[in-house]
């Protein structure tokens, strides 16, 4: 007999939020609209204005694992990199694609 159940959904618990360079790291939640009994997994992409590799912060794309059982994990941004330079507001945007599972 096949499970019919649908699967959960995956989508970012918090569309947008901001912050200081002087924070050094950002984390950001990965849910799923119920609980699965498989692993789930997301890649995201990340783009913005703000420079990568270390410049401004270090986050490259990847994939995020939702653990079977659970309903959330992060992505973090980390090494943001408070540097003397005066800079207008800049962005990171995380996109979520391709789910496993979901």
């Amino acid at each position: 007999m096949k499970d019919k159940d649908n699967p959960p959904g995956v989508e970012l618990n918090t569309t947008s939020s901001n912050g200081a360079e002087s924070s050094s790291s950002k984390a950001i939640t990965v849910d799923l609209s119920t609980v699965s009994g498989k692993n789930v997994t997301v890649n995201y992409a990340v783009t913005g204005t703000a420079t990568g590799s270390g410049t401004d912060y270090t986050l490259a794309n990847g994939t995020a694992t939702i653990a079977a059982g659970s309903t959330s994990t992060t992505i973090t941004i980390a090494g943001i990199v408070n540097d003397s330079l005066d800079e207008a507001d800049e962005t990171v945007i995380v996109t979520l694609s391709s789910p496993g599972n979901a």
